[in-house]
C-alpha cells in the first residue's frame, strides 16, 4: 500500500470509497454507484477500497475486475447482477448441516462456485487497498483483512495471510444467527504491530458478519481526506406488531443493534468536531433525499421506499429489482457527487439499466 505525505490535519491527501453491508441489495446499490463513479473519473482517484458484508461481494468482484486501466464495471455488473439471481443464504445453511460443516464454510464454497473461482486473498491488486472488514467475536472489534496483512488493533497482526478469498467474504457476509460464526484456521503467525514479535493467539479465529462493528466500513479509512460512502443499508423500519417465535426476535434485535452502531458511525463521521477538515460524501438507502439535488432521472419516492425495503439478504431476486438497485445506486451517487467533485460534469439523462426504478 502506497501512502502519501499527512495534510496540515493530519489527513492522508487521499480519496477512499466505503461499501456497507446490507445483503444482495447493498451489493447491487454498490454496482450502480461503482457505474456512476466511474463515468465521472472519480473511481480511478480511489486509493482504498473498504468494505462490509454485501458490499464485500461487490468488493471481491472489484478485485476481479481492476487492471492498471481501470476498472471493468461491465464485467462486475454482468457477474453481480447474475449472482444475485441465486439464493445462496438457504442452500449455505442447509448444505452446511447436510455436510456437517458451518454455514459460513459452505457459503464460502458458495462464492467459489458462483463468484470467485477459488482466488485467494494474495489475487487482490496491490492497488486500490482493498480492506474486507470482519468482527471478531473473541475481542470484540473489528478484524481487518487485505492483501499485506490481518489484523485486530488490540490483538496484533498477520503478514500476507494465506487464505481463500472466498472465506474472507464469507466471514464479512456471515449474518448472524443463521451464517454465523465464521470458523477460520488462523492463516498465518500473528505478530505484534509495533514489535514484530510472536504474540499469543487463537488457533481459529471466530468472525462474524462486519456490519455487527461497523456496517459501513468506515474505521478503517477514517485517515483519508476524501471517502465516498455507498450505504445500502435498509432504513429501520418501526412495527407495532412483532413476533414472539425465538429466530424472529433474534432477527428483529441484531436490526436493533446494527441501527444503533450504523448511526453512531454516520454521526461520528459526518458531525464529528473536524468534519470541516474532511471531505464526507455519504449516498443512502436509509435518508430522505429531498435534500439533494435533481439530476432529471425520475426517482418516485414510493418506489425508492419499496426498494429500500428489499429484504437483507443472499437471496434470488426478479431480475426487474435487479436492475432498478442498480439504477437507484447510480442516481443518488450521482446526486451526491457530482456537485462536488464534478460540478462541471452533465447530469446523466437516463438509467444505465432500463425501467427506471418501476
Amino acid at each position: 500500500m502506497t501512502t502519501d505525505p499527512p495534510t496540515p490535519h493530519g489527513l492522508r491527501p487521499a480519496t477512499a470509497l466505503c461499501l456497507s453491508g446490507g445483503g444482495f441489495r447493498a451489493m447491487l446499490f454498490h454496482v450502480g454507484a461503482l457505474r456512476r463513479l466511474a463515468e465521472l473519473g472519480v473511481l480511478d482517484e480511489v486509493r482504498t477500497v473498504s468494505s462490509v458484508s454485501g458490499g464485500s461481494i461487490a468488493a471481491a468482484a472489484m478485485s476481479m475486475h481492476w487492471s492498471p486501466e481501470g476498472l471493468d464495471v461491465d464485467a462486475v455488473e454482468r457477474s453481480l447482477f447474475d449472482l444475485a439471481g441465486t439464493t445462496l443464504d438457504v442452500r449455505a445453511v442447509l448444505g452446511g448441516w447436510a455436510r456437517l460443516r458451518a454455514p459460513a464454510t459452505q457459503l464460502a464454497a458458495l462464492y467459489d462456485q458462483y463468484l470467485l473461482d477459488g482466488r485467494s486473498l494474495q489475487d487482490v491488486p496491490d492497488e486500490p487497498y482493498f480492506v474486507f472488514n470482519t468482527t471478531n467475536m473473541h475481542s470484540g472489534n473489528a478484524f481487518m483483512w487485505s492483501k499485506d496483512a490481518a489484523h485486530d488493533y488490540s490483538i496484533g497482526r498477520i503478514i500476507e495471510p494465506q487464505i481463500a478469498l472466498s472465506l474472507v467474504v464469507a466471514a464479512s457476509s456471515s449474518f448472524p444467527p443463521m451464517l454465523s460464526p465464521a470458523r477460520i484456521r488462523t492463516p498465518g503467525v500473528m505478530v505484534h504491530h509495533h514489535t514484530g514479535t510472536p504474540v499469543p493467539a487463537q488457533s481459529r479465529l471466530w468472525l462474524t458478519d462486519g456490519g455487527v462493528y461497523d456496517n459501513m466500513g468506515i474505521q478503517s479509512v477514517d485517515d483519508h481526506q476524501t471517502v465516498l460512502i455507498s450505504d445500502g443499508g435498509a432504513p429501520f423500519a418501526a412495527t407495532a406488531k412483532l413476533s414472539t417465535n425465538w429466530l424472529s426476535i433474534t432477527l428483529r434485535t441484531m436490526s436493533l443493534l446494527q441501527n444503533q452502531v450504523g448511526k453512531r458511525r454516520r454521526y461520528e463521521e459526518l458531525y464529528a468536531p473536524d468534519a470541516s477538515t474532511k471531505t464526507r460524501l455519504l449516498w443512502s438507502l436509509r435518508n430522505d433525499h429531498s435534500g439533494l439535488g435533481d439530476d432529471g432521472l425520475h426517482l418516485p419516492p414510493d418506489r425508492m421506499r419499496a426498494l429500500s425495503g428489499v429484504h437483507t439478504r443472499l437471496a434470488k431476486m426478479p431480475p426487474e429489482t435487479r436492475s432498478q438497485l442498480i439504477n437507484l445506486g447510480y442516481a443518488l451517487a450521482d446526486r451526491r457527487v457530482r456537485p462536488v467533485l464534478r460540478p462541471d460534469a452533465a447530469a446523466p439523462s437516463a438509467f444505465p439499466r432500463a425501467g427506471g426504478l418501476g
